[in-house]
């Protein structure tokens, strides 16, 4: 051990993060220290110390001293499958981890403390784990690499083996992909939704309702603005106009509306979804005749870096 290295808290929080997850990038270390840079010295420190090891890609390990320390505090080091297919799964288990437990300060579960060793169904479902989000619990998947149409629809069994319906987060760089398959994909009342794999989209879901206040707000100078208990709607604007909060295609809210147009046709033109551009063409393939509202990511970063108290 290097001469007057001491462990810190953080030191600790780290080496237990690896114990439970194999992996971490450099990049999302930083969410453990809560600094930019600091992290980068503190682990040429533990790496020279053999507290943790470097990988590729910027990536760590734990090393011969962080797995002596570690079963010697009683912590338990999760073994993981190591075929190529499951390195990948992990490297993205753990980076969803890091930014929701680290950053986001919210609750997330991986996939292998939900898998029940008494239903075998379950040895083989795609989920990557368990957060929260919006007040709600949502199983989270992602389609990363290249993922193949059979892939897709083997998550679409997964969410549909669920008994009660969870709610679904589904992280993908391929939106076309997912919605060749979008017919399968409606699972009654329960949220859906489509999410880049990108930090601006965790951002967004770490800053969700101070997004949604600072609407509310910046709506409220101009309009009579109110929450709406109706079902698919955020806000009633003017006791006349409903708006829907749709920064994510949220598949289930969409065909849901899609359902109510056809009963209630004449409603329509007093719904708005507020949306990035980039996310119009979908709405109006899914939701034919649609009203869009479309906000821009620097506005949504203003909201994110606002100073507000939400509990007001």
């Amino acid at each position: 051990m290097e001469k007057g290295l001491i462990l810190q808290e953080r030191d600790v929080d780290l080496l237990e993060f690896l114990a439970e997850y194999k992996t971490i990038t450099l990049d999302n270390a930083k969410y453990i220290y809560g600094t930019k840079t600091y992290q980068e010295k503190r682990i040429c420190a533990l790496v020279k110390a053999n507290y943790i090891t470097r990988l590729k890609h910027r990536e760590i390990a734990l090393g011969r001293k962080g797995k002596e320390f570690l079963i010697g505090i009683g912590k338990e080091i999760r073994e993981h499958c190591r075929t190529p297919n499951n390195k990948e799964r992990l490297k993205v288990i753990s980076d969803l981890a890091a930014f929701a437990t680290f950053y986001g300060n919210m609750f997330f579960l991986p996939s292998w403390n939900l898998k029940s060793q008494d239903r075998p169904t379950t040895h083989s479902r795609r989920y990557l784990g368990m957060q929260t989000f919006d007040r709600n619990f949502y199983n989270v998947y992602a389609i990363y690499g290249e993922k193949t149409d059979k892939y897709i629809t083997s998550i679409y069994y997964d969410i549909k083996k669920e008994r009660d319906i969870r709610h679904t987060i589904i992280f993908t760089n391929d939106v076309e992909k997912i919605l060749y398959h979008k017919h399968k994909f409606n699972f009654d009342s329960s949220h859906l939704y489509l999410v880049p794999y990108n930090n601006f989209s965790k951002e967004i879901i770490v800053h969700y309702e101070k997004i949604k206040t600072c609407m509310f707000t910046h709506l409220s100078k101009r309009h009579e603005v109110e929450y709406t208990d109706f079902r698919y709607m955020d806000f009633l604007v003017d006791n006349e106009k409903y708006l829907k909060i749709m920064l994510f295609l949220d598949l289930n809210q969409i065909f849901g509306l899609g359902y109510y147009f056809d009963v209630n046709s004449n409603f329509k033109n007093n719904i708005y979804l507020i949306c990035f551009e980039e996310n119009v063409k979908y709405l109006q393939e899914l939701l034919p005749g649609c009203n869009t509202l479309t906000i821009t990511k620097a506005e949504v970063e203003e909201y994110i870096n606002k100073e507000i108290d939400i509990y007001r």
